[in-house]
């Protein structure tokens, strides 16, 4: 399994993969009044603007996904690290249901930090929620290091980073 950019054609599967996750940690959490987030629109607009990366199995179906971004509303927080001066950002991490707790997760983000360093940032930022212990896990175990707490969409939200 590669890492690959997401092309239009996958939108519809890609959605299908978001919406399959709206009862698991992390993506339970948004609150009703943004139960459309992730919007077709923010999928558009990340293979638009080729951030929006995939893998998938052998039978092409997408099994994982991860924006990396160079724009991020975060970037007015004062807990980042002020020794980066080009970050990246993942967003919107999702592993099907059927492909959890099977080694997908570690080796998205394995891919992504490369897929940065490719791409010549110093550094990836993310949020997640306090409570998606298996995400915090995932990015800790890989090197992510916690920067502090956040309150996004009325839950509150741990920050993480990591500086290559």
């Amino acid at each position: 399994m590669k890492l690959e950019q997401a092309i239009t054609p996958d939108k519809i599967e890609i959605m299908q993969l978001y919406q399959s996750l709206r009862d698991t940690p992390g993506w339970n959490d948004i609150p009703d009044y943004v139960e459309d987030y992730p919007s077709i629109k923010d999928v558009e607009n990340d293979i638009k603007n080729k951030e929006l990366y995939c893998i998938k199995n052998k039978y092409k179906k997408i099994i994982a996904l991860c924006a990396l971004s160079s724009t991020s509303e975060y970037n007015n927080l004062d807990c980042w690290s002020d020794k980066v001066n080009k970050w990246s950002d993942i967003m919107r991490v999702a592993v099907s249901k059927d492909y959890q707790r099977k080694g997908i997760g570690k080796l998205l983000i394995g891919y992504i930090i490369d897929e940065a360093k490719k791409l010549k940032y110093e550094g990836i930022r993310l949020v997640t929620a306090k409570n998606n212990n298996a995400a915090i896990a995932l990015y800790t175990k890989m090197g992510f290091k916690y920067k502090g707490e956040i309150l996004e969409y009325g839950i509150i939200c741990n920050t993480y980073e990591i500086i290559f």
